[in-house]
């Protein structure tokens, strides 16, 4: 149960203000993320509430309950190990800076029990992928450490339409290289890289580092509250 509060100038959210200006609520939504927490351990993700038309499903002049049900319940576990990344945005450069630092208890891909992992990162804009960049290849291990940035320019009016996607995977010299992971980052995408991607929006030119469980496929993605199909702008990149 969560207790939403409206005013003439935007909504705030119980004891935790965000403002937003009126004419965006129609845009807008609310996600509630549940965790189990543990004290020793990585939170564990229990499901989602999301909230959509707030101004068809909320009366301005009053305080409301809502009562909701938790859904999209974690996927069944599969062990592909984890990637620790560090996220940081400079408003005034319109610099997006991803590190990847390390990865842990990653898949083993070879007949020798290892693997050569690399990552690569996908920038999109409003869903649609317009650049990517990769690490380095760690030859012959599972806990590969990269403490390599990846740069990608986003202007600061942009921000929050772009997301990133993550992939780590195995290099392979004579055949093709194959998937041993992946991970979406952005406020568009359920989970944990939704939280990520707003605390580094509240924390600018700090790094801001989290361990990622990666998953077979790319978590849980909102649908934008438009249906239009109009083609994207590419104004999220500045040409260097």
């Amino acid at each position: 149960m969560y207790l939403i509060s409206h005013f003439p100038e935007g909504i705030f959210l119980n004891q935790f203000p965000h403002c937003v200006p009126y004419e965006e609520l129609r845009q807008r939504y609310l996600q509630f993320s549940v965790y189990d927490f543990d004290r020793f351990s990585r939170h564990d993700l229990i499901g989602h509430v999301v909230l959509k038309g707030l101004l068809d499903t909320t009366d301005l002049q009053q305080e409301i309950e809502y009562t909701m049900n938790i859904l999209c319940p974690p996927q069944e576990k599969v062990d592909l190990g984890e990637l620790m990344l560090s996220l940081c945005y400079l408003p005034t450069a319109g610099r997006l800076t991803i590190t990847i630092i390390k990865g842990r208890s990653l898949k083993a891909m070879d007949i020798t029990g290892k693997s050569d992992p690399y990552v690569k990162v996908y920038l999109l804009c409003q869903g649609k992928r317009i650049k990517k960049k990769k690490t380095s290849v760690k030859k012959n291990t599972l806990s590969p450490v990269y403490n390599e940035a990846l740069v990608f320019d986003v202007p600061a009016e942009n921000i929050e339409e772009v997301s990133l996607i993550v992939k780590v995977i195995d290099y392979d010299r004579i055949g093709s290289n194959e998937l041993m992971g992946c991970t979406a980052i952005g406020s568009s995408f359920i989970g944990i890289g939704k939280d990520h991607w707003l605390e580094m929006l509240d924390n600018p030119r700090r790094p801001v580092a989290q361990w990622y469980p990666l998953l077979e496929s790319i978590p849980g993605h909102i649908p934008a509250a438009s249906n239009d199909s109009t083609t994207i702008s590419l104004s999220c990149l500045n040409s260097r």
